[in-house]
């Protein structure tokens, strides 16, 4: 999944409204007191609501996205202040008005009375959901036929918070001892499959219920991680982007340190071939900042690699390809291997497999050279 490119070019969104929309729904039966007809309650016999699903495709995402942002966060200052401009703000401002419009309108109390209770300023700690919610105001709402709380769904803030919190804690752990942070998060796992599914043994929040499985998803979402990325963004030349301490930790030397390879498609003494290296680290070193991916100063060292021919062309004369198989496969002892040998799009792994095929056929003498290019031709992998 591509996290480094424009908003707008990926379904987060779009799956954001469609949960907020499955929300609304599922609760509407709620406040009307009909949760026993709810759809979803009906298709799966009274054990999870519409909200359940939308809250799932919610705290995934936001693990996701949350975890990424604080690896990608110049300090943890930076971090906190981020998180704070995405909810705060707003969030200040539904505080207010529920206190000082929609509770004066809707409260059973008169004016004097409802501004002279002490629970309609203690709302005010809503501000900062993860110390806690207090959902209702005095004498609003208390007529309803369900909930009596101005808004119900602030539930959810204080495990987003708390994870917030959590991950920022464990931001020096996840850069440091990662393999450390990867062990908690799976013995988290464990802990709530053993406690909900083999042993029960605990009614903590922490291993038990929703709150439980919606940081599951979250800390489970913010453990992916990105091998190749392909860049969609048109406002940037680089095409696609490696993290090498992810294809194997045996491939860096400093397992502290984030390599990462940033590949240009050109053509031999095209423009951009032929700049200097200086003008091509300064393009990517600017072109990885501005998809949000790395801050200048994070950037110790660079390399800049010319590869020729790296990708085979499937146009112009391609067509014939055969033919000229066909005519080097009469010289019994030439074997065609490799990407560029086969002029074929083949991974290392497969132009590895095609050299040792090759190397066995030399060493039996029993030569069949249509093996080695049956190597890479099932639909399950190619490319």
């Amino acid at each position: 999944m591509n996290l480094y490119i424009e908003r707008g070019t990926n379904n987060f969104d779009f799956l954001r409204v469609l949960a907020a929309l499955l929300i609304a729904f599922s609760h509407s039966y709620a406040l009307l007191n009909r949760y026993d007809v709810e759809p979803f309650m009906l298709a799966t016999h009274h054990r999870y609501d519409g909200s359940f699903i939308a809250l799932g495709i919610f705290f995934a995402i936001s693990g996701f996205l949350i975890t990424k942002s604080v690896v990608h966060s110049g300090s943890l200052l930076q971090y906190a202040w981020k998180r704070f401009l995405r909810i705060q703000p707003l969030l200040i401002v539904v505080c207010l008005l529920s206190i000082f419009i929609i509770g004066p309108l809707f409260s059973n109390l008169n004016t004097a009375s409802y501004f002279s209770n002490a629970t309609t300023y203690t709302y005010l700690r809503n501000i900062f959901p993860a110390t806690g919610i207090q959902f209702g105001l005095p004498g609003v709402f208390e007529h309803n036929l369900k909930e009596n709380g101005v808004n119900g769904s602030l539930w959810t803030l204080i495990i987003e918070e708390r994870l917030y919190v959590f991950t920022a804690i464990v931001f020096w752990l996840h850069r440091k001892f990662k393999k450390t942070y990867i062990a908690l998060i799976v013995f988290y796992n464990l802990l709530y499959v053993w406690n909900n599914h083999v042993v029960y043994f605990s009614s903590s929040n922490f291993l038990n219920g929703q709150s439980a499985y919606y940081a599951l998803l979250f800390l489970n979402a913010g453990n992916i991680k990105d091998n190749w990325i392909y860049i969609q963004d048109k406002g940037v030349k680089l095409g696609r982007l490696q993290i090498f301490n992810n294809w194997s930790p045996g491939m860096v030397q400093d397992p502290q340190k984030t390599w990462i390879g940033l590949e240009y498609f050109c053509s031999i003494n095209d423009s951009f071939w032929n700049l200097a290296d200086n003008q091509i680290f300064s393009i990517a070193k600017k072109e990885l900042q501005k998809i949000g991916l790395v801050a200048e100063n994070e950037i110790t060292d660079h390399v800049v690699i010319r590869t020729e021919k790296a990708y085979p062309a499937y146009f112009g004369t391609y067509h014939k390809i055969d033919e000229v198989r066909n005519y080097l496969n009469e010289i019994n002892n030439l074997f065609l291997i490799g990407r560029n040998g086969m002029h074929r799009y083949n991974n290392t792994d497969h132009s590895m497999l095609t050299a040792m095929e090759a190397a066995e056929q030399i060493q039996s003498g029993k030569i069949n050279k249509a093996a080695i290019w049956e190597i890479n031709t099932g639909e399950e992998y190619n490319g």
